[in-house]
Order: C-alpha cells, then structure tokens, then sequence
C-alpha cells in the first residue's frame, strides 16, 4: 500500500484588517485585528466548521497599550481536558 502526501492549499480564512498574533489548535484558528467599524481591536475566532465570531475582548485604538501585539493575550489550549 502505498500512502500519497496530502496537498495542501492556500486559504482565506478572513480578511484582516491589522498584524497580530495568530494561533491554532485542534481545528480552530484565533487572530488579533481591528474592527473598522468599532475602531477597537478584537479577537475573532474561526471554529472548525468554517463560522467566524469575534469574541466581546477589545482595546481601544487610541490606547497606546493597545498597540502592542500582546494587549489581548489569547490562548486556545488545551486545557486540563486536551479541549481548545
């Protein structure tokens, strides 16, 4: 039996709007960006299905806290369990 490698392909997971961190595990992928519309920075969060929500956790872009990558730490897991 012979395996065949799997073929990856770019995608678009979200249009981003700013640089930040971006984490996965376990099928969920996490970023740091910037809501336009609010003018805050969030985190938006892409479950394995493929559906994007964007968490209540902001800062302000006025804030100069704000602008460091790491102003809303976020992590994914696993937790005590192994879950995201």
């Amino acid at each position: 039996m012979l395996a065949t490698p799997l073929a990856h392909a770019a995608a678009t997971l979200a249009p981003l709007h700013a640089g930040g961190a971006i984490k996965a595990y376990a099928g969920w992928t996490a970023w740091q960006d910037v809501d336009p519309r609010a003018g805050t920075y969030v985190i938006r969060v892409r479950a394995p299905g493929g559906r994007v929500t964007t968490r209540p956790e902001h800062a302000d872009l006025d804030d100069p806290v704000a602008t460091d990558p790491e102003a809303l730490p976020f992590d994914l897991g696993p937790d005590g369990r192994g879950r995201p």
